[in-house]
């Protein structure tokens, strides 16, 4: 398979930030500028392929260290760090409207999580935080946060934070990450169906290991991209890697593809 990587524009020197896709338009909000953490929004347009900044549209909350995800038309910013440390607040922006309001917060307060959304669920898994390895549920027609994942043996029981969080609209997957010293495996698989979560069969080894990257699941396979490995001393990863389920074996496959040319750790991407 052959992987190529193009720079498409430009926007300013940001991280910690995240971004959602919207139409022909990608948001860019939160982050950190400079080491200072910012009240950023921006649009990047594709088909003029020019970014504005939009600060006008800037979240209530300044923060940095969040995630994010977005159903039909409303984009959700949950929890992460603030002026004065982790915050518990979470804020939903409507595209059509051009207004973040504030929306149900989370049970606890935590940073560097992650979360995905299947139908009107979000989903919000990790992260540094009073408890181990948080995993909470929202239908947002209803707005009342619950516990997931507590009725296995399997369940993830440690903590992980700096990872990725994607679904296949069944599956909840969390790929990579930094993990409790003693945890091993690189891919964790939930099932939404069970509440349950289930061994994928790849584990953490120095080859594969992978933090603070991007990830995004199209054609029934997920992309990661960038980050950080501490395998023979931290330093970024270039290579792109993938991860594809092997229905006859009922096994999931990690392949390495070729290198890309740009290096990142604590960026954003999106699949459109």
């Amino acid at each position: 398979m052959v992987c190529e990587a193009r720079v498409v524009g430009e926007i300013e020197e940001i991280y910690s930030h995240c971004s959602e896709a919207f139409e022909d338009k990608v948001i860019v909000f939160g982050g950190k500028m400079a080491d200072k953490r910012e009240h950023f929004f921006g649009v990047f347009d594709l088909n003029t392929q020019t970014f504005e900044r939009q600060d006008c549209l800037k979240m209530r909350v300044n923060r940095s260290k969040f995630s994010s995800c977005s159903i039909n038309d409303t984009v959700y910013a949950l929890a992460g760090e603030i002026y004065n440390g982790k915050t518990s607040e979470v804020e939903a922006f409507d595209f059509n409207n051009q207004k973040w309001e504030p929306f149900k917060p989370l049970p606890i307060e935590v940073s560097d999580h992650n979360s995905t959304s299947i139908g009107y669920n979000l989903y919000v898994h990790g992260g540094y935080a009073s408890v181990c390895s948080p995993f909470y549920w929202l239908d947002i027609r209803e707005g009342l946060w619950s516990s997931l994942g507590r009725g296995s043996h399997q369940k993830v029981s440690y903590q992980r934070v700096r990872h990725t969080l994607l679904n296949n609209s069944l599956d909840i997957f969390a790929v990579g990450g930094v993990y409790d010293e003693n945890h091993t495996r690189y891919l964790d698989v939930y099932d939404s169906r069970m509440d349950s979560w289930i061994h994928s069969g790849i584990i953490s080894s120095p080859s594969n290991e992978r933090f603070s990257h991007c990830s995004v699941f199209a054609n029934n396979t997920i992309y990661n991209y960038g980050g950080i490995t501490s395998n023979n001393g931290e330093k970024f990863v270039s290579n792109v890697e993938t991860i594809r389920k092997d229905h006859f074996n009922n096994e999931y496959i990690l392949n390495k593809l070729s290198n890309v040319t740009l290096e990142f750790v604590d960026a954003s991407c999106v699949f459109i």
